[in-house]
């Protein structure tokens, strides 16, 4: 609505603008004209009468020298001289009207031959409908009409009048004359005859004419427009009043015309620096307001105000300068402006708003997934050691797989606003593409199988095994679409993930035989918290985010998504991404297994209190302990005195917490300068970008959202805390969630049970797991293949064993987690699992 709105303003301003220019272009036109009509009008009779006066004296001179008749010879021929030299046409008639004598020009102009003219009426030379219009001033006299000339010269002293005369032979006849004429009476006042004299006014009449258009043509313009329009001469005075002007200020053009415009229109408040103005301004021609746009305010006639916008031109008519003022009411204008502040202040509010409702509501419910999360990761890293029996086995992990869905359905919320909010940014990176399909594939393969779908992935040869993209949103694209396609494709269908290069694209398809969707439906699909049916929410599940946030995030990298379906014969997803290859490898740099000193002293400030027993209970599984502060308050007391006791090696933070939030502990801690160079890491639930950045804005040395991730956790203690040598025998190695570990055991020791196995089969473990250690990570087709065979080993014993090998089952587990942690590229993950099978084996 505020770009139409600004649109439609634009445009009436451009309008504006253009009739603006044409009115001054008009008005300083018609001023002209009117100057050189009036010039030369009186240049016309100046002329005609200076004429009459000559013509008159030389007679008297001829009359006088009749006497001598050579010089009245000199005379004539000075008199035919003059006469034809003249610029305008000359007839001298007798008294009884007819034509005694012409000049050249008239005879050139009209075409008729000197014999033709002389002797006859001057009715030869005027035409019918002119000599009616003569007629007809003095109808009282009757024919000829040199009676009509004469006796009107004689009863006004002269005569004027427009003429257009007759022609003979002429293409082109002359234009318009001014015709003049005087009587000639002699030294004893006896009538001689007339002089009539006729100058071309055609120029002129011209110019009258386009005088009239433009004045035409000025008040249709002035009186149309849409912004009132009012000029004022050199006293200030109102000269000019459109229509719209009278609407607007509510004076007529009868009450304001010839007032000055301040003592009316203009605030008293203003009305000093008005005339200041244009006093400058009617000296100059300049001025602070003179071709730009102001902002004022106005007075209406009935004293009301109201805002205006005012735009000055000055014109200079007689060596005076006058301005044009074109005024728009924009008081309506300014009330939507204000309306529409308000309502960005209310949308930037809302907006606040809505981000920190989620901010709280992510918050309070990571807080409790935390605990979930966190303590079923605790029990199924010692679910062996406790001799857990299956059922509660899957119980937790049900429990661990309900809360990374629940955490997953936070993340796509949160992602969905930071990407509406334009807030979420692009990680490029060179990445292993096949590693990263393979790797959809098989994470995705466990929940295909136990739906039975017979699930296939297809990948061309052609593309390169290295490009450039975001890692984490290409997985999450591709994650959510072959998600989507196994929750809705019925048991015994069939699945394709589908990988290509099609030109300089990244071709990619996800193809089901599933319950398909609508063309009706697949207009909205993409959109936010839609789905195909109500009903499919209540059978299959989900809230209909991962579409649209697929969507934007293919719209991120630059690509396009497009969807073909049919209702019961399924649906294929397409997403093309530019394909930007890199042939610069992923380096191997394999980490050494990390092994933290027992003397290293944490403090964790938490104040809820499940959260507290969470985190001890997961760095007792690490061998490491740690201090509990209940708050931000307690949080910095505890910190001095774990300082000024020894030493401090880490402060795990809280960012929510009674009392005193973790930024202002954070601060208060490093006020202290003993205390400055403890790194403080966020542990919160606060999981929004901005929150993250105002942390480490402050100093904050990393930050962990929870649920608390142990694949994260692990790296960032490993980067602040003491490390035993990592080639020695582990003290307490860093644990794989879904592997058992005993802490109070530091050299694992095999079982018995493969005591059991074949020493073939044992030694076939030992160089398997050999070759699988001397692997680069990005070789996953070897790894593949290798941990495959040592599977396949352990369902061959067990397949021919009486009874079932535990220790081989454990085995097949952490071979299956090494397959995962390669299609992944999960380097650390990779590394941990290959020392734990070369300790798992005797």
């Amino acid at each position: 609505m505020s770009d139409f709105s600004n649109n439609s303003v634009t445009n009436q301003d451009t309008s504006s603008q253009i009739q603006n220019q044409e009115i001054e272009q008009l008005y300083q036109e018609i001023e002209n004209l009117r100057m050189v009509n009036q010039i030369q009008e009186q240049q016309i009779l100046q002329v005609s009468e200076n004429m009459g006066t000559m013509i008159l004296e030389l007679e008297e001179q001829r009359n006088a020298l009749k006497k001598s008749e050579t010089q009245e010879k000199i005379l004539n021929k000075f008199i035919e001289n003059v006469l034809n030299n003249m610029n305008s046409l000359l007839v001298i008639l007798a008294p009884n009207g007819t034509i005694q004598q012409v000049n050249q020009k008239l005879i050139d102009e009209l075409g008729f031959a000197e014999k033709d003219i002389l002797g006859n009426s001057i009715d030869l030379l005027i035409t019918p409908s002119e000599i009616a219009s003569l007629k007809s001033q003095l109808p009282e006299l009757a024919w000829p009409i040199h009676s009509v000339l004469f006796e009107t010269i004689r009863l006004k002293k002269k005569y004027i009048g427009e003429h257009t005369f007759v022609c003979k032979n002429l293409k082109d006849p002359p234009g318009i004359h001014l015709l003049q004429g005087s009587l000639v009476y002699d030294h004893r006042g006896i009538l001689q005859g007339a002089v009539l004299n006729a100058s071309d006014i055609t120029s002129l009449r011209s110019r009258e004419k386009a005088l009239a258009e433009s004045e035409e043509r000025f008040r249709l313009t002035t009186q149309t427009a849409y912004d009132a329009i009012v000029i004022i001469d050199h006293h200030d005075h109102i000269t000019f009043w459109n229509n719209a002007a009278a609407s607007m200020f509510g004076y007529t053009a009868d009450e304001i015309m010839g007032k000055k415009l301040h003592a009316h229109l203009v605030p008293e408040e203003y009305q000093e620096a008005f005339r200041k103005g244009f006093a400058k301004f009617h000296q100059t021609g300049t001025g602070a307001m003179i071709g730009t746009s102001r902002e004022l305010e106005a007075l209406q006639k009935n004293g009301s105000r109201f805002s205006v916008e005012v735009s000055l031109s000055a014109v200079r008519v007689k060596n005076q300068w006058h301005a044009i003022g074109f005024i728009r009411d924009i008081s309506e204008r300014k009330q939507h402006e204000a309306e529409l502040m308000k309502a960005k202040i209310d949308a930037e509010a809302a907006s606040q708003a809505k981000s920190h409702f989620l901010a709280n509501m992510s918050h309070e419910i990571r807080t409790p997934l935390n605990s979930i999360v966190g303590f079923s990761q605790i029990l199924l890293t010692h679910q062996d050691h406790e001799k857990l029996p299956n059922v509660f086995k899957d119980y937790l992990q049900n429990i661990k797989t309900a809360g990374n869905n629940l955490l997953q359905l936070i993340n796509n919320i949160l992602d969905l606003s930071k990407i509406e909010a334009g807030k979420m940014g692009l990680s490029e990176e060179t990445l292993n593409f096949k590693q990263l399909f393979e790797g959809i594939y098989h994470v995705n393969k466990a929940a295909a199988t136990e739906k039975r779908l017979k699930y296939l992935y297809e990948l061309d040869p052609e593309l390169p095994e290295y490009i450039q993209s975001d890692r984490s949103k290409l997985n999450q694209i591709l994650m959510n679409l072959v998600s989507n396609a196994i929750k809705f494709t019925p048991a015994g269908k069939k699945l394709v993930l589908k990988a290509n290069k099609e030109g300089a694209m990244l071709f990619l398809q996800v193809i089901d035989e599933g319950i398909g969707i609508s063309q009706e439906q697949q207009l909205r699909i993409f959109d936010a918290f839609e789905q195909a049916d109500g009903s499919t929410t209540r059978q299959y599940g989900g809230t209909g985010l991962g579409l649209a946030i697929t969507k934007k995030m293919v719209d991120m990298l630059g690509g396009r998504i497009a969807l073909e379906s049919q209702l019961e014969q399924g649906s294929r997803f397409s997403i093309w991404l530019p394909l930007k290859i890199t042939n610069l490898p992923i380096t191997d740099e394999r980490p050494e297994t990390y092994l933290f000193s027992k003397d290293n002293v944490i403090l964790v400030i938490e104040d809820n209190p499940m959260n507290q027993l969470m985190v001890s209970a997961m760095f007792e599984g690490l061998g490491l302990a740690i201090k509990i502060a209940n708050d931000g308050l307690e949080g910095v007391q505890e910190a001095l005195n774990l300082k000024k006791a020894g030493r401090l090696d880490l402060i795990l933070m809280d960012m929510h917490m009674p009392k005193m939030d973790g930024m202002a502990a954070a601060q208060k801690i490093w006020q202290h300068m003993e205390c400055r160079d403890i790194p403080i890491v966020a542990l919160s639930a606060d999981a929004f970008k901005e929150q993250q950045e105002s942390a480490l804005k402050i100093g904050i040395s990393d930050y962990l959202t929870k649920p608390i991730d142990q694949d994260k956790l692990l790296p960032l203690l490993a980067k602040y805390l003491r490390q035993e040598n990592a080639k020695s025998t582990p003290a307490h190695p860093i644990a794989n969630p879904s592997e058992p570990v005993d802490p109070n055991n530091h050299e694992p020791k095999p079982s018995s049970d493969f005591s059991l196995l074949p020493e073939t089969v044992q030694q076939q473990l030992h160089r398997g797991t050999e070759k699988l250690a001397e692997l680069p990570i990005y070789y996953v087709d070897e790894i593949v293949e290798q941990t495959e065979k040592m599977l396949g080993l352990c369902e061959e014993f067990n397949a021919s064993s009486d009874h079932s090998n535990g220790e081989l089952h454990h085995l097949s587990q952490t071979l299956n987690a090494v397959i995962e942690a390669a299609y992944q590229g999960n380097e650390e993950t990779f590394s941990v699992l290959i020392t734990k099978l070369k300790n798992k084996l005797p």
